[in-house]
């Protein structure tokens, strides 16, 4: 009697491997509608009584993630056979997330060499060889074995060392992950782009081209981005007991709430320049997620310098209505005449 998980799995086990023998052979339209015949008859009880002539117990109820693999392998042999590749490999692999039975390697691999991602599919062939030792039947070994050797003259390996710790990697626009990187990665043969970026250095592109079978070492080399250079001006303003001019003050408020508006989309940059770095850690980031990041940042302190800039303006305009515009020292010779000038301040004064 199958009443307990471990033997639902093994007749799990079993309906797989049949499937993956019918899907290894499927590659016309009418061996294809085969493939979908044979997971449909892949039950559990089919497969105990090939392998162990073990009865079925119809009321012991299955584990949940066994009937989800299940219904998901089934699902992914139905989308090969109407000869949707890609998603059918989602399908395989989520089956294999939910149970690692090493027999859905196979079907990966195989629906890998259809989309011509041959990286992926000698990674999953060659883990099946590994995880089946022992279990796979010499004829099987033999195939899969002359497939894996195909792949390694489609395939290379490449290696990325780096002069900075913790940059990050892409590949054709993909996160490979944060130097240093652990291993060798195996890629297609061909033409790649190479992106290494840290924040303060410069980001480096290279383009990188690897023939099957090469085995590729790149050192890349970041060069350390100079802090840019910042001028401060301090502008001194004596107090004039003068207020009779509106514009002064309307020059005065105009500069204070630009420059509060400048504080504030520099705090806002300033927040979204975090943000960025937080992405920029996360293993789990994509080029497009980091490229959004960095534009509000950019966008951020871009909107602050205009306003500081604009502040400087009218505290500028405001100086010289205070200082420079008032005309009533003129007319009396016994007060004070104030002279703002490039670099001084002047003063004249009668008495």
């Amino acid at each position: 009697m199958l009443n307990n998980p471990f033997q639902w799995m093994c007749c799990f086990l079993s309906a797989l491997l049949i499937s993956s023998s019918a899907l290894a052979q499927a590659k016309t339209p009418t061996e294809k509608a085969a493939v979908a015949k044979a997971a449909s008859e892949a039950s559990p009880t089919a497969a105990a009584s090939e392998n162990d002539a073990t009865s079925h117990d119809t009321s012991a109820p299955e584990p949940p993630d066994v009937e989800e693999a299940r219904r998901r392998f089934d699902r992914g042999v139905k989308l090969y056979s109407e000869g949707d590749f890609t998603l059918a490999v989602i399908e395989f692999e989520r089956a294999y997330e939910l149970v690692s039975n090493y027999r859905v390697l196979y079907n990966i691999g195989q629906v890998s060499i259809q989309l011509r991602q041959y990286a992926k599919a000698r990674q999953a062939l060659e883990q099946y060889l590994t995880e089946g030792q022992g279990e796979i039947e010499e004829g099987r070994r033999a195939e899969v074995q002359a497939d894996v050797d195909m792949l390694k003259s489609r395939t290379a390996k490449l290696t990325v060392t780096t002069n900075v710790a913790k940059a990050r990697v892409f590949l054709d626009g993909k996160l490979l992950g944060v130097t240093p990187l652990p291993d060798a990665i195996l890629v297609d043969a061909g033409s790649h782009s190479l992106e290494v970026e840290r924040t303060g250095f410069r980001t480096t592109t290279k383009s990188v081209t690897m023939a099957g079978g090469d085995d590729l070492k790149v050192a890349v080399s970041l060069e350390l981005m100079q802090p840019e250079r910042t001028v401060e001006k301090t502008i001194v303003v004596k107090d004039k007991s003068d207020a009779s001019s509106t514009w002064k003050w309307v020059g005065w408020g105009t500069a204070g709430v630009l420059a509060a508006g400048a504080v504030t989309t520099g705090v806002f940059g300033l927040n979204a320049a975090s943000d960025l770095e937080d992405q920029r850690n996360s293993a789990g980031a994509t080029r497009e997620g980091l490229n959004n990041a960095q534009s509000r940042a950019r966008r951020m302190f871009m909107a602050s310098d205009i306003l500081a800039v604009g502040a400087l303006a009218a505290a500028g305009v405001s100086l010289y209505l205070t200082f420079g515009g008032d005309s009533s020292a003129e007319e009396d010779p016994s007060k004070v005449k104030v002279g703002l000038g490039p670099g001084a301040l002047s003063i004249q004064g009668a008495f």
